[in-house]
């Protein structure tokens, strides 16, 4: 299972999603527009930026 989001604030939507127990990925293969996290189960979650 995966989720892709589109956000307005990659950087604050990273942050946040961390602070309610997600954890980033060590490899972020598009740095600039682009943030992939794991949920607390483990799923992927992809944050984009529109546009990236």
């Amino acid at each position: 299972m995966q989720a892709h989001f589109d956000v307005d604030d990659l950087d604050r939507e990273a942050e946040r999603a961390v602070k309610l127990g997600a954890t980033a990925e060590s490899h972020q293969p598009q740095p600039d527009g682009v943030r992939v996290i794991r949920d607390p189960h483990g799923h992927l979650v992809c944050l984009f930026l529109p546009g990236s």
